[in-house]
């Protein structure tokens, strides 16, 4: 039998995945196979029996991102759901045996529930339309890796006590069109304990806000930690902490600033995660408090104290969202 698409599913930790292919076509070269588990596929037996259900969790992560960031278009080939509208799509595995049942399927065959846009197998591929409508609710209007699962991939250098950061993310990377929202909220990444935490609209010159609003976080303003206990960027995603609602509707066409004071850590050092490129996010330091200041362009020349370039993209910002 000739396989064409490839997929993988586990019913559940403690038993191996059952592996299955999507139908009959012309032979898949071995190296595109081997391509598409590389990017595409999530942990599979026996590599993943020694993994606690974290570890699982955050490499099915990683493999979703991969999907995500894919440069063609993915469809999944249960509903045809596409990967540029919803990277984050996924099926259980009861759905994915139900889909087995209905198919001419080996019970020993790999496979993956992605197609590539362009080799859907099942006639015509169907048509990619943008969601419409309003959105509703919590939605990122800015985080890094738009694309895709929003995720830090560094980590600054510890002793950032005393320090205070800003990252400002640019207009062309603010979600426009529906409004400013009603509330707003940010998410950190960090291993740090912040005095204050502030957002505010852009102006046209960089790094000077219009205005700046105190964040709190768990009904406190100040001695704000950021440590392992929390994940609010999602499961498995530790050392992440959302604000709390701001009542306050920030209209940001020249894009955001969010600045913090950190004070300390919990553990001794303190540390931000970063984000080392990402278009339209810009990243400074200055040493002292400076998180409430509005114009935060001045750089540091010689004895005049102020902003050193951070030297990546983003400092501790994983997404800002509005609620719609």
């Amino acid at each position: 039998m000739n396989v064409l698409h490839y997929f993988l599913v586990g019913p559940t930790f403690s038993a191996p995945p059952i592996m299955v292919h999507s139908g009959v076509s012309e032979a898949l070269d071995p190296e595109e196979l081997a391509e598409l588990f590389e990017l595409w596929q999530n942990p599979t037996y026996p590599e993943d029996s020694y993994f606690t259900e974290d570890q699982f969790n955050a490499e099915a992560r990683t493999k979703s991102m991969q999907r995500a960031q894919s440069p063609s278009i993915l469809l999944c080939l249960l509903d045809t759901v596409d990967s540029k509208n919803h990277p984050d799509h996924i099926h259980t595995f009861t759905e994915c045996m139900d889909y087995r049942s209905q198919q001419d399927i080996g019970p020993q065959d790999p496979w993956t529930y992605w197609s590539l846009y362009d080799k859907f197998p099942f006639g015509k591929a169907p048509v990619i339309i943008p969601p419409k409508g309003a959105p509703r609710g919590w939605t990122p209007i800015a985080r890094v890796n738009p694309l895709g699962i929003s995720e830090m991939n560094g980590w600054s250098g510890p002793g950032w006590a005393g320090y205070t950061f800003v990252t400002q993310i640019g207009g062309s990377k603010i979600l426009l069109g529906y409004g400013p929202g009603s509330q707003i909220r940010v998410t950190l990444a960090a291993q740090a304990i912040f005095g204050s935490i502030y957002i505010g609209p852009a102006t046209n010159k960089p790094f000077v806000a219009s205005a700046l609003y105190r964040l709190s976080f768990g009904g406190q303003n100040t001695n704000i930690t950021v440590d392992g206990s929390y994940q609010d960027g999602g499961p498995g995603m530790y050392y992440t902490r959302t604000s709390d609602p701001l009542n306050q509707a920030i209209d940001a066409p020249n894009g955001l600033i969010i600045s913090g004071y950190i004070t300390g850590s919990p553990t001794g050092y303190a540390y931000l995660q970063t984000r080392g490129q990402e278009q339209d996010w810009y990243s400074r330091y200055a040493g002292g408090d400076h998180a409430a200041e509005l114009d935060k362009s001045a750089f540091s020349t010689g004895s005049t104290p102020g902003w050193y370039a951070g030297g990546v993209s983003d400092m501790a910002v994983l997404m800002v969202e509005a609620n719609f």
